[in-house]
């Protein structure tokens, strides 16, 4: 029986080689897409005086230097679908925010402030973009200056998708990985104790404490919450462990509590236009993060470990029972 090509397999199924690509293509996702309506057309045309595609270029330089992540390509695309003043962020295919821009205002810059939304909206969906081939390269350029530390580290201790996993884990929570250096040492110390990834995101998040100072806790006097030492022994001793990590476990009724605590404490500082911040212990900051994840996903923990000593805080509330 004669065997049948590619050639006319391709031809059966309609695919011309170019059609074949073109298929593929299709078929793709971008992991960041700005699609917009024909009136916002102007301002990337820079003989109209826009320079609305520099400005996203400038995205992907300015996040790599605050934290320290390679930022996708970011396609632009007008759509005849949309308002002519409107414009949608996709994230990996799916549409995640968008806007309007009022033209007739002219007093406003409307290149910023689509800019400065969609810089806002690649931050904060940074650790899904994060991929293996993209710590690959963050780790290659590491070993031409550090080799000792990568050839101790990989493959021996832990492999990409190890350090992928933590450093997507600091980027959820705004923690910047640009001192890479400083976060493979941490974890090349650890490593040969402990293969919870993480345990090894809290030993690293504590050596990058003047990073998250920085980050959070920069003004002269910072307000946070803290959580009661009730409740910090509750959490501690409802820890179950096991082959996947760890967490914490509570029945609903004692979750409730703690979220209608977290809610009205946290409800104080948002109505004052204060970021909230919770301060815990160093054991139990991670597994109240988990519990709180739903409810408040962007809600900053900390712990008293990762605190430089140059910053100043007060407690202005207490989450408890």
């Amino acid at each position: 029986m004669a065997k049948t090509s590619f050639r006319e397999i391709s031809q059966l199924l309609g695919w011309t080689p170019y059609g074949f690509w073109g298929a593929i293509a299709i078929l793709s996702i971008d992991p960041i897409r700005l699609c917009f309506g024909s009136g916002l057309l102007p301002l990337m045309d820079v003989g109209q005086g826009g320079n609305l595609l520099e400005r996203v270029v400038m995205i992907r330089r300015n996040i790599a230097l605050e934290l320290g992540a390679i930022t996708p390509m970011i396609r632009l695309q007008d759509d005849i679908q949309l308002k002519y003043n409107q414009y949608v962020i996709f994230i990996r295919g799916v549409e995640v925010a968008g806007g309007k821009i009022e033209l007739e205002d002219e007093t406003t810059d409307h290149s910023a402030t689509i800019v400065n939304h969609l810089t806002k909206i690649i931050e904060k969906h940074l650790h899904e973009l994060l991929s293996r081939e993209d710590v690959h390269i963050l780790i290659d350029n590491i070993s031409e200056r550090h080799p000792t530390l990568v050839n101790e580290l990989i493959p021996e201790h832990m492999s990409i998708g190890d350090v992928q996993r933590i450093l997507v884990k600091l980027l959820k929570e705004g923690v910047s990985i640009r001192d890479l250096v400083l976060i493979l040492e941490t974890v090349a110390n650890y490593a040969p104790i402990t293969k919870d990834t993480d345990m090894l995101v809290e030993y690293v998040r504590a050596n990058l404490r003047r990073t998250i100072t920085q980050k959070f806790l920069s003004a002269e006097q910072n307000t946070v919450i803290t959580l009661c030492p009730k409740l910090e022994q509750m959490l501690t001793a409802k820890i179950q462990k096991t082959e996947v990590g760890s967490y914490v476990n509570i029945d609903q009724e004692v979750s409730q509590q703690i979220f209608d605590s977290l809610k009205m404490e946290v409800g104080k500082l948002t109505d004052l236009g204060v970021l909230p911040i919770i301060l815990t212990s160093p054991f139990v900051r991670m597994y109240f993060k988990q519990l709180v994840d739903e409810i408040h996903p962007g809600l900053v923990v900390i712990s008293y470990g990762e605190i430089d000593q140059s910053a100043q805080v007060m407690s202005v509330g207490m989450v408890e029972l």
